[in-house]
Parts: C-alpha cells; sequence; structure tokens
C-alpha cells in the first residue's frame, strides 16, 4: 500500500522552529499506525521438526499464533524429503485466532497431490480433534489428518474458515486410518472444499462431513468439490459411516462433490425445518466418471422431518444418484422438496 506525504507538509522547516505549535507541524514517519498494524498481520512462524513440542513444532506455531491478533501464517520447511508424520502425545491447542495453516509450503508438495505433512492422533488421547477451531478466518489445507479418537477438524466459534485440499481419514498414501469424524461443523460461513482444491474425506468411524446446528447456528456453509467415501482416484471405496449429514441446518449447499463408498446413507438431511438446503451436481454412488458402480449402503439422499430443500433443480444442476443398497432418494415426514433434473438409477 503506497503512502504519499500530505500537501499540507509541504513547507520548509530549515529554520529553527518557533513554537510548539509549529513542532507539532512538522510531518509526521510515513510508517502510520495502520500500516503497522497491516505489516504485523503478515506474520508467519515455521514448522521445523515433527516433534510434539518445542522450538519449531507446530504445536509451538499454534499457540504463537493464538497470541498474535490478526491472521497469521504457519508454514512448514521441515528438512528431508517424502512424507513428514507429527505424532502428538496429547491434543493440540484449540485454534482461538485466525490463522492458516499451509502443508503445500513443505518442500515437495507438487499442487493437487498427496499431502507430504500428516498430523497423526493415536497418541493424542481417545476423544481429541486433530484440530479445534473456535476463533474463525481459519484455513487448513495440504494435510493429511488421521487416527483421531475425535474428529480430524472441528469448527465451532465463529466461523468463517476453509478446509481444502487435505486428506481426513487415510494416510497421504491412501491407506485407511480412521477418525471418528472426518469434519464436524457447528458454526456458520465456512467452506469445507474448493473448486480445484477439494479434500478426501474418507474412512472416518461415523460421518464424513457432519454438519450440526443441534448446540448452535450452523448456516450458510458450503460443501463443494469433495470427495467423501473414496480413494483419491475416486475409484476405489473407503467408505465412512455416512458421507454428508446435515442436522439441523438452513442454507447449506452440496455442490460438485463425489459421495461414495459409505456404509450408510451418502447424504442425510434431518430436523432442518427451516430449509433453503441445496443437494445439486453431486455423483452419489457412482465412481469419480459416473459410469461405474460405487454405491452407498444406505440411501443415496435420505430426507426426514426436513421443509424446503431442492434435490438437483436444472438438468445442468442435477445430481448422479444411483447403486444404493437402499433408495436412490428417501422422503420421510418431510415438505416442500423439489427433486428435479437428476439422473436416478443411472450412469
Amino acid at each position: 500500500m503506497s503512502r504519499h506525504p500530505s500537501t499540507s507538509n509541504r513547507q520548509s522547516f530549515s529554520k529553527k522552529p518557533s513554537s510548539t505549535r509549529e513542532l507539532m507541524r512538522k510531518p509526521r514517519p510515513r510508517f502510520s499506525v495502520l500500516e503497522a498494524l497491516e505489516n504485523r498481520r503478515l506474520l508467519s512462524f515455521s514448522v521445523t521438526t515433527t516433534a510434539d513440542s518445542g522450538t519449531g513444532s507446530l504445536r509451538e506455531a499454534i499457540n504463537l499464533a493464538n497470541t498474535t491478533p490478526g491472521q497469521d501464517t504457519i508454514k512448514f520447511n521441515i528438512p528431508g524429503g517424502g512424507v513428514q508424520p507429527i505424532s502428538l502425545l496429547a491434543a493440540l491447542p484449540t485454534i482461538s485466532e485466525g490463522v492458516i495453516i499451509d502443508g503445500t509450503t513443505q518442500t515437495g508438495y507438487v499442487a493437487g497431490g498427496a499431502p507430504l505433512i500428516q498430523l497423526i492422533g493415536t497418541g493424542a488421547g481417545a476423544a481429541a480433534n486433530g484440530f479445534n477451531i473456535t476463533g474463525g478466518d481459519t484455513t487448513i489445507q495440504g494435510l493429511a489428518i488421521d487416527n483421531f479418537g475425535g474428529a480430524g477438524i472441528n469448527i465451532s466459534g465463529l466461523g468463517n474458515d476453509t478446509i481444502s485440499s487435505n486428506y481426513i481419514g487415510i494416510t497421504p498414501t491412501g491407506a485407511l486410518a480412521a477418525n471418528s469424524e472426518g469434519v464436524v461443523v457447528q458454526s456458520n460461513g465456512n467452506f469445507i472444499g474448493m473448486a480445484g482444491a477439494g479434500n478426501v474425506i474418507s474412512g472416518n468411524s461415523l460421518n464424513g462431513i457432519r454438519v450440526a446446528g443441534s448446540t448452535a447456528a450452523a448456516d450458510h456453509n458450503t460443501i463443494s468439490n469433495n470427495f467423501i467415501g473414496t480413494d483419491p482416484t475416486g475409484e476405489i471405496a473407503i467408505g465412512n459411516g455416512k458421507g454428508v449429514t446435515l442436522d439441523n441446518v438452513s442454507n447449506t449447499l452440496v455442490n460438485g462433490n463425489l459421495i461414495s463408498g459409505n456404509g450408510g446413507d451418502g447424504v442425510r438431511i434431518f430436523n432442518s425445518s427451516v430449509g433453503f438446503n441445496t443437494v445439486m451436481a453431486n455423483k452419489i454412488g457412482v465412481n469419480v466418471d459416473g459410469n461405474h458402480t460405487l454405491g452407498n449402503g444406505g440411501n443415496g439422499v435420505t430426507i426426514d422431518h426436513s421443509s424446503g430443500i431442492l434435490i438437483g433443480g436444472s438438468r445442468a444442476n442435477g445430481n448422479v444418484i444411483s447403486a444404493s443398497t437402499g433408495d436412490g432418494v428417501l422422503l420421510n415426514q418431510s415438505t416442500s422438496v423439489t427433486i428435479a433434473g437428476n439422473n436416478i438409477g443411472t450412469d
């Protein structure tokens, strides 16, 4: 951001100031308080070790980011090639300040490829989450998060968080390494996956993604461009207990995902009577190309005690919903549901 001196300061001070007023008229430093705050927000902390704690650890970096207001960045520069496993001995600190935790900065990472930073929760405690986010404005990207007794990522609090380009519930090599749940969302305005930066969320015991408004508002969330229940190729099932669960939420968009190979329902919407939830342009129960079966063990889509739901829409926004063990789409005690433009039971 450029700074230009005010025209009122374009004057000569070659003579000694003769009064306090003249002293006050002297040009102020160009480095303003606002500029200092802007530069402070660019603070970056480096993770240089796979150790659980101490200098250069992820734990230390999160603690530092939590104590500095504004959105900081945590980058990775761990020596050595290949996957770098960080085995936790206790749960990480809750993320209470906005931060970008960027696994794509590790040397050797290839855009669109497997993560090189692996967060392992086997020793973190029976109910530990991989990341617990409350402070909002946080991005988690380019990590493998596995073997946690709680969720791989739990989002609550202020919201406006982004989860992208992660493997959650599988290792960097694509092997099963289940968390209890993949991603749990309990706040507003979050993005789970983005165009060109979706997550692989597979192998988790209960839900791949659960958006739950039971204890706090969890509305206006977007779930897009993820593989939910498959390996990274989209061809092999590594199922979650359920694919996507929406519980007591509204204005949630499930768009452009591959939701296949899960043990239960592909998508389950219940107790969402406020409405305006949309499921569109997904492939549910087929492979990534949509030409082979990779069915979910329950229904493709279940809508239970809910209203104001759109499944599909125009032909361009329709879903492929096929190969389910149960029904393609099941409605139970639900109203104001539109199902249009979908291929149900076909490639």
